[in-house]
């Protein structure tokens, strides 16, 4: 489909102003999913149970009315999940990249916790169930969770038969935490959801990330584009700027440099005027795998340094010291064998500074191979 690019344009154009190729947008005040309609969420009930992890009856929760201040406490327990995600002795780092990336678009993680937030003072057996799969969540680990919500989901499947839009909201939370270490399952959950609810933007929103991680770029476009048919919706204009970002990915993937160059800096606008810098970052990363295919590594470099900025005010010192080798590796390809050095003298301070031994040996090897291949 040839159209997608000019929708994605406009409705930048409409969410800005005119100047929809600029990537820097000041002054827009819009409100992220986080703090959107999440007050309320209701599941009914009709007296049946399902089981939960080794076999046990759980009886599915009445009306689940979410307390006013979930949304912080959820915020926080994401926060705390993501961290032990991407570093700690049980970093997982592709779970990691794959919760910013949910984070990013569509905040099914958020959703999720929510969910199990608002069932833990409302369900009978949460002090057994939902608490003990909160405290898992906040150190990384998604098990339990997945369980509970598993359980919740087979209940309403058999229980609220008429209500498939429970159901598809309850598997796009699975999906989500499922994704993260077994995205084949994931997947499953996310083209279900889709068929429950398939006016909901975000069920495709997850299906096109998902798909995506997966390498299957015809089911990821045509899930992608299929968001910006439907629309922002309940998931806001992040959702949009996800969709066309992904799309960006595909193409990139399949050397359409132009197309793909075109995707990231539309997607660069939209979240430049919703004013999310770790969502830039990973655009602007794409934007200099695109120059780097077209071996304009001076342009490269430029870019990449727009991330740095990024990350130096987000203070992800990780991810800037291995932004600073990759600049490194691009100043090299210039020749500026010095300008490289200082790069990476740059990354290997940063590596020192947070303890991360194994990254700076792996660095002093990169430096010493570098240098004794130039040497020949």
């Amino acid at each position: 489909m040839d159209g997608w690019i000019e929708a994605a344009r406009q409705r930048a154009t409409d969410l800005i102003g005119a100047n929809a190729d600029v990537p820097v947008i000041a002054g827009l005040s819009l409100l992220l999913l986080a703090a959107a309609a999440l007050t309320v969420m209701t599941f009914r009930r009709r007296g049946r149970s399902a089981p939960l992890g080794g076999g046990t009856a759980v009886g599915a929760p009445g009306p689940v009315e979410v307390p006013e201040d979930v949304s912080p406490r959820a915020e926080t327990l994401l926060a705390e999940c993501l961290k032990h995600l991407r570093s700690g002795p049980n970093a997982d780092p592709t779970a990691g990249k794959r919760a910013e990336r949910l984070e990013e678009q569509g905040r099914h993680l958020f959703l999720a916790a929510t969910t199990l937030l608002g069932l833990a003072g409302t369900w009978s057996r949460s002090a057994r169930t939902i608490e003990p799969a909160l405290a898992a969540l906040r150190e990384g680990d998604t098990g339990p969770a997945i369980r509970v919500l598993s359980a919740l989901a087979e209940a309403m499947a058999a229980e609220d038969a008429h209500d498939p839009g429970a159901g598809a909201r309850l598997l796009r939370h699975l999906a989500a935490l499922t994704c993260l270490h077994a995205p084949e399952t994931a997947l499953g959950h996310a083209l279900k959801a889709t068929e429950l609810a398939p006016e909901h933007s975000l069920g495709w929103s997850l299906l096109g990330i998902i798909a995506e991680e997966l390498g299957d770029h015809d089911l990821a476009q045509d899930a992608c584009e299929t968001v910006l048919k439907l629309g922002a919706g309940t998931g806001g204009q992040g959702l949009l700027a996800g969709a066309v970002g992904t799309l960006g990915e595909i193409h990139l993937a399949r050397g359409q440099l132009e197309r793909a160059e075109e995707a990231f800096r539309i997607a660069l606008t939209y979240q430049a005027g919703l004013a999310r810098p770790e969502s830039m970052v990973r655009l602007y990363r794409n934007l200099a795998q695109v120059e780097m295919a077209r071996r304009d590594w001076t342009r490269a470099g430029e870019i990449i340094d727009k991330a740095i900025s990024l990350e130096a005010t987000l203070g992800h010192r990780e991810s800037m010291a291995e932004l600073e080798i990759q600049a490194g590796l691009i100043a090299e390809r210039c020749d500026d064998l010095s300008g490289a050095q200082a790069r990476w003298a740059k990354a290997r301070q940063i590596f020192d500074a947070i303890g991360t031994p194994d990254k700076a040996k792996a660095l002093d090897r990169l430096i010493a191979k570098t240098v004794k291949s130039r040497a020949r």
